[in-house]
């Protein structure tokens, strides 16, 4: 099962990446960051409700989820949303994006640091297919060569926000599994968005405080992608919690691979052998990750 909620986060995933592009030129950046979370956050509560045996009491959560629920919604989340934003202000997003593909090299590295979790050899090959997949996908925007994002590492300001980003992205997912096997991911989902609520407004006050009134103007489309992240992040959590965090980042990987899929079949857009061969590649490497578990 945890494949399938894999999988299915990244489609959930896709979409709340074209919603967010739609309106990220309409309203402030810092608004539309918080607003989409805090209209998900009441949506994790519904379980919660129905099953009151999920509720822990707080006494009863052990250090380590409090310590990984704080480092994400004070840290994790409030950088790789600024960091992300200032790379995009000074680089083509071409760029960029390819370099997002070794995520989940980087979170296979703190997935064994920390659980010790070791890919076997398909699901390593599975890995190795997803993230070429995703690199090739994105580099193919690219017209000088296929190490362009490389050369730019040095000197490039756009380019080292990004890595900040995609390492905290990537520790991000091995400490939601801490927290995670410190109480449920039905808890760990509601605690982590109400921190992450509290800390993004905080941050829109200082930074967009004269835009707050779009959150009123906007409460639809905002409330539809809220239920897409409530929708998407419990499936990611429960898949981490039954499967290594190297895999489940892997599977969250190919939503660029399923947005390209949208953007054929919806935008109608070119270089459709190509995508197709690429979305072929990548399947195979979620098969082998199947396969592996």
């Amino acid at each position: 099962m945890w494949f399938f909620a894999a999988l299915s986060s990244a489609v959930f995933y896709s979409i709340k990446n074209i919603l967010e592009k739609v309106f990220v030129h309409k309203v402030d950046k810092y608004i539309l960051a918080l607003s989409v979370r805090l209209f998900a956050m009441p949506l994790f509560l519904i379980p919660l409700l129905i099953n009151p045996d999920l509720i822990i009491g707080f006494h009863e959560l052990p250090l380590k989820f409090w310590l990984a629920t704080i480092y994400v919604s004070a840290i994790a989340t409030p950088v790789e949303m600024i960091f992300f934003y200032k790379a995009l202000q000074g680089e083509q997003i071409s760029y960029l994006i390819p370099l997002l593909a070794f995520s989940p090299v980087i979170t296979s590295i703190f997935g064994y640091i920390f659980f010790r979790e070791v890919p076997s050899f398909l699901g390593f090959m599975g890995i190795l297919l997803i993230v070429s997949s995703v690199y090739i996908l994105n580099i193919s925007k690219v017209k000088e060569s296929i190490f362009e994002p490389f050369k730019r590492l040095s000197g490039n300001k756009s380019v080292r926000y990004l890595s900040v980003m995609m390492i905290s992205y990537s520790i991000g997912i091995v400490i939601d599994k801490v927290a995670i096997s410190g109480a449920n991911f039905y808890y760990y989902a509601f605690v982590n968005y109400l921190f992450v609520s509290i800390n993004l407004f905080i941050i829109a006050l200082y930074k967009a405080k004269s835009k707050l009134s779009q959150i009123r103007t906007n409460i639809k489309p905002f409330m539809a992608i809220g239920i897409i992240i409530a929708i998407y992040t419990l499936l990611r959590l429960y898949a981490l919690q039954s499967s290594p965090s190297s895999y489940v980042a892997s599977i969250m990987a190919s939503s660029t691979i399923f947005t390209t899929i949208f953007g054929l079949i919806i935008l109608k857009e070119n270089n459709f052998k190509t995508k197709i061969i690429v979305a072929g590649v990548a399947t195979l490497g979620m098969v082998l990750i199947k396969l592996s578990h």
